[in-house]
């Protein structure tokens, strides 16, 4: 390896617009100097390096700022985050043919690494490193010698401290346009998915029982500064199942992530979050600390390395789930302006390239000029919180690039365990927005961010922020029915052809699309597999073949099997609106849970099989389904048909 040799030079050196700082720095340094003679040697070798990062070089060519260089010293390691070149790299950069952006990443990361490694002694697990995987950058632990290695390294471009952040119902969803079953219209979030970077969840809560389809954590050691990891075995890194789970609820904050889960996407028979149907991906981010200064002891932090971690998680899932959105209800500092610069920026980029919107709390400092970061970022989606009565909550930062408002003050959620509870903050406004964004991705899945905020931006009801040093601003609280019906807005016919012709042709009128008459003679019906109109086959069994009977106008096989069917009956006095009934459906040697099912004239929702076997041996088989019943339907049966099984439920 090419040594690089350091470059020394003297304070007088330093050019003129660093002379005050200088100034200032080393009349401290003398000060003290008698009575703390080992913070002198450390402040002193502290010199050698701000004259080797200032010397001859403007401010916008710095590397590291003299804060982190003097914390460095002070300290005797920091946990750092490296921002790497990349003029090299494809995707939006100077393609390479040859090798994927993956690759030429972590060729970059061991370049440098094996530089660190060469002047330090200290290899890439004594350094603590993580690589990133989307972003040029990794993350490291720096001594005194680390750190020049990095600033004398051609490939290093910036270097900042990674800070550790800290984490930031049942009326608010029809404060928002929800009906009191949790739904906007017929959409609930079903088939999106919404990623919850935070202290884990409690999946084996009522409120969230089946929503946890993905988990990972990441996490850090760092003994020396008491600092210990919350993953399975204290690793820094898992993807095992239960790995997204809830940490101790002993240590203050720890559930947190299922309070935030709960108010995206809890679901309950007496009231749910915003996307009741929405799947969550549990991602655990944050680390446990000793020392916790104001907090009580043990607490939690979260370092930005994690969460960058956690965020390239979401992007490699991204063909396995439809992911609406990624929720972080967490943050440090108060920005008045966006921080564009900021490490957050490369991945939450490239999030929303792929059409995953990133969701932040703007942070309880109670600002009204300023949000915390990653907030910040202007390709993020920052949230605000408001009361129940449409004013800014009193704790919520504000700034005039607040993306949006949503309810956050004494909101019912889940709590760790089995319980229910009132929790405030913009950590709970965020997920508002976050199932928002399934529900509106449910109804339109290739609208990009800037499509569901537009939608939600210009429907939001207007609110203005009253409180002092505000400037009486004004910014939408969420309303996510009224969004929907403009994200649905048609131009022209065009828009709304779903390409079955025997169902009736679509039409753009004032904007809407709505379904026309269907076009089949009344004695025929609409065969939408073909996409025609055809006569009935059959209206009694007798009409078809000894082996066949008469199924919804159509001679079908003999039944000869039994569906056993579990479900609730509905009471048809009842059906006011629409409503969901889920079934549970089982059946005997043949069934097969993924085949086809009808169930009357009902639409069938959702489809899950269940199928479990154990040793080899099938212990479980059976299909849950959720149909939609019609409001005004009238008491009777309704035929459930899978092949040759059969089955009948009923309306009371």
């Amino acid at each position: 390896m090419k040594y690089r040799p350091r470059i020394y030079t003297t304070i007088t050196a330093i050019v003129a617009a660093f002379s005050m700082v200088v100034f200032f720095y080393t009349s401290v340094v003398a000060a003290e100097r008698d009575c703390n003679v080992e913070k002198q040697a450390a402040t002193d070798s502290s010199n050698v390096v701000l004259e080797q990062a200032f010397g001859g070089v403007s401010p916008g060519d710095l590397k590291a700022g003299v804060a982190l260089i003097e914390r460095v010293y002070q300290q005797g390691t920091l946990p750092v985050i490296v921002r790497l070149r990349e003029s090299d790299l494809p995707q939006g950069f100077a393609p390479d043919s040859v090798k994927a952006r993956g690759a030429m990443l972590g060729d970059i990361q061991s370049l440098v690494l094996d530089d660190v490694s060469a002047q330090t002694a200290r290899n890439e697990t004594e350094l603590h490193a993580k690589r990133f995987s989307t972003i040029p950058a990794m993350a490291l632990h720096v001594d005194a010698a680390g750190l020049e290695a990095l600033l004398a390294n051609p490939d290093v471009v910036e270097i900042v401290e990674d800070i550790p952040l800290e984490p930031s119902l049942q009326d608010s969803v029809e404060l928002i346009g929800g009906e009191m079953d949790g739904s906007f219209e017929t959409y609930t979030g079903q088939g999106q998915t919404i990623a919850i970077i935070d202290t884990g969840v409690d999946k084996n809560h009522p409120f969230l029982s089946g929503k946890v389809v993905s988990e990972a954590c990441y996490s850090t050691n760092k003994e020396d500064k008491g600092v210990s990891s919350l993953c399975p075995g204290g690793a820094a890194s898992s993807t095992a199942v239960n790995s997204g789970l809830n940490c101790d609820p002993d240590i203050f904050l720890c559930g947190h992530g299922t309070n935030v889960a709960g108010v995206a996407a809890g679901s309950s028979n007496k009231f749910s979050g915003v996307a009741k149907d929405a799947s969550i991906i549990a991602i655990q981010v944050y680390s446990r600390f000793s020392d916790c200064g104001d907090y009580s002891s043990p607490c939690l932090k979260a370092y930005s390395s994690d969460v960058i971690s956690g965020l390239e998680r979401v992007y490699s899932l991204r063909n396995t789930y439809a992911i609406a959105s990624v929720n972080m209800s967490l943050g440090s500092g108060q920005y008045e302006s966006v921080c564009n610069s900021s490490i957050y920026k490369p991945v939450i980029d490239t999030l929303r390239a792929v059409g995953i919107a990133t969701v932040v709390a703007s942070g309880n400092g109670s600002s009204t000029t300023g949000i915390s970061s990653p907030a910040c970022v202007a390709s993020s989606v920052s949230v605000g919180s408001t009361t129940k009565s449409d004013a800014v909550s009193s704790f919520s930062n504000s700034a005039d690039m607040l993306s949006l408002l949503a309810p956050g003050s004494s909101i019912t959620t889940s709590m760790p365990g089995t319980t229910y509870g009132a929790q405030s903050g913009t950590s709970i406004a965020a997920p508002h927005v976050a199932g928002a964004w399934a529900v509106l991705k449910q109804a339109k899945p290739d609208a990009s961010v800037a499509e569901v905020l537009a939608a939600l931006q210009s429907t939001g009801e207007l609110v203005t922020d009253t409180r002092s040093g505000a400037g009486s601003r004004v910014t939408p609280r969420i309303d996510v029915q009224y969004a929907l019906s403009v994200l649905n807005e048609c131009s022209d016919n065009a828009d709304c052809d779903d390409g079955v012709f025997c169902n009736g042709a679509e039409r753009c009128l004032n904007v809407t699309c709505v379904a026309g008459a269907v076009p089949c003679a009344a004695d025929m019906l609409c065969d939408e597999d073909l996409s025609e109109c055809t006569l009935p086959e059959c209206e009694r069994d007798e009409d078809c073949f000894e082996d066949e009977i008469c199924s919804r106008n159509m001679c079908a096989e003999q039944v000869v099997s039994e569906l056993m069917i579990t479900y609730k009956a509905p009471v048809a006095e009842k059906l006011k609106k629409d409503k969901k009934l889920k079934l549970k459906i089982t059946g005997g040697e043949g069934f097969d849970p993924y085949g086809d099912i009808s169930v009357g004239t009902f639409s069938v929702l959702k489809k899950k099989p269940k199928v479990k076997y154990k040793k080899g041996v099938l212990v479980k088989n059976e299909l849950q389904v959720t149909v939609l019943i019609p409001a005004g339907y009238p008491k009777g049966t309704v035929e459930v048909r899978m092949t040759s099984f059969a089955g009948l439920i009923e309306i009371l």
